[in-house]
């Protein structure tokens, strides 16, 4: 199953984790406005630059087109839309 992570930061620690140690589950993305944040679960959960979106607000940032089963959302509930 191809997921991608929206917020890697606070909750989406746990969410880090649980992807991690489930078997089965690809990254397709990770996206967070955070590029400490990004940078540290990317190193965590081995993936690479190219699939780490820190402006996901930006039209052209190119993760809407990113091919996945699933977008877990672990942002803040303030920005869910």
């Amino acid at each position: 199953m191809k997921i991608i992570q929206l917020g890697v930061a606070g909750f989406g620690t746990t969410w880090r984790h649980t992807l991690s140690t489930t078997p089965d589950v690809e990254i397709a993305a990770l996206v967070d406005i955070s590029p400490d944040a990004l940078k540290e679960a990317a190193q965590e959960l081995d993936v690479p630059d190219d699939l780490c979106i820190l402006r996901p607000d930006k039209a052209d940032s190119g993760w809407a087109e990113v091919e996945a089963d699933v977008v877990i959302d672990s942002t803040t509930q303030l920005h869910h839309h």
